[in-house]
């Protein structure tokens, strides 16, 4: 007996880039074609593109690419069920980790999930019970990653 596989309908995606400077190593250009490549391998369509050029990352204000993505999420108008961005630092480099938090919530209860599509290392860490991410970047200094660590333990 023949097994058919039905095939799946691609998982509709929306990619965000950022770049700060034109000088930086990763255009928005290599940026979306690591995203590409990655969702091919995971079934994923790119169905919409959200682009800050030249903005910072440490906050919000005159990222008008990204406040459209929320916008788009919080008002139930967004047509996709996963952004895809390629690293952590591109999402933003937001100085109060409350905030960034929050952002990523607010995708989180529209049942829309961030996918960092470049850091896929054992560094990044996820705890699927208990909802616990943490990320440790090879520039974080060994000293906070022990008094992070110690802080729950006490």
């Amino acid at each position: 007996m023949e097994e058919t596989q039905v095939k799946q309908p691609p998982i509709r995606a929306a990619q965000y880039v950022r770049m700060s400077t034109e000088h930086q190593q990763y255009s928005t250009d290599n940026q979306k074609d690591t995203i590409r490549t990655f969702a091919a391998k995971h079934g994923m369509e790119i169905v919409r593109t959200y682009a800050d050029d030249g903005k910072s990352g440490l906050n919000i204000e005159g990222r008008e690419s990204l406040q459209r993505l929320l916008n788009d999420i919080q008002s139930g108008n967004a047509d996709f069920s996963v952004i895809l961005v390629y690293d952590v630092s591109r999402f933003g480099r937001f100085q109060n980790t409350d905030q960034a938090a929050y952002y990523e919530y607010v995708c989180n209860m529209a049942n829309i999930r961030i996918e960092y599509c470049a850091v896929r290392t054992s560094a990044w860490k996820c705890h699927k019970s208990s909802g616990l991410k943490l990320f440790f970047p090879p520039f974080l200094p060994i000293f906070f990653i022990y008094s992070f660590i110690f802080s729950f333990i006490r």
